[in-house]
């Protein structure tokens, strides 16, 4: 858990950096307090997963209100 919190918190801070140059204001939801605000939701997901992020927000009907990005760690061993 504490690896994951670590990817975590380092994955926030480096969006909130790249995402301060296009937006006047970057909030991070880590409450639950963002989604009645009428705040564009952007979630980030592992890039394996994806595909299977987007079907189910559009079974859900929620696919035109967020914007999915993905991500991937890559470890280069020598």
């Amino acid at each position: 858990m504490r690896a994951e919190k670590l990817i975590h918190d380092w994955m926030v801070a480096y969006l909130r950096e790249k995402l301060s140059r296009d937006y006047k204001e970057v909030s991070v939801n880590l409450e639950g307090a963002l989604s009645g605000l009428g705040a564009k939701l952007i979630l980030m997901v592992p890039r394996n997963s994806k595909t299977k992020v987007v079907e189910l927000l559009w079974q859900k009907g929620l696919a035109d209100k967020v914007a999915v990005g993905s991500y991937e760690i890559v470890i280069n061993m020598p």
